[in-house]
């Protein structure tokens, strides 16, 4: 059985959550390891703003909770690992 389906039989609501805070712990460890100052990210499609030119900007310091990101036109921000996805 794959871990997904283990993951669906789950019950226990304290188990799920153990898993979900597992799943973005381990989710931000592989985003830190592939992000670095200089990097192009993307604002991921549920947090991508109306404006088309700030969704797209280079990274310029990976912090322990947050990635500084500069948007160009869209400014300098500070935001979550989870928000972004690498620009390949």
């Amino acid at each position: 059985m794959s871990v997904v389906t283990e993951i669906m039989k789950m019950t226990d609501v304290d188990e799920l959550q153990n898993v979900a805070d597992a799943t973005k712990k381990r989710l931000d460890a592989l985003i830190s390891a592939k992000l670095r100052p200089g990097s192009k990210v993307q604002m991921t499609q549920e947090h991508w703003s109306k404006k088309p030119w700030d969704s797209i900007g280079t990274v310029e310091r990976v912090n322990q909770k947050t990635i500084s990101v500069d948007f160009g036109k869209g400014g300098k921000w500070r935001v979550s690992k989870s928000m972004l996805q690498i620009v390949k």
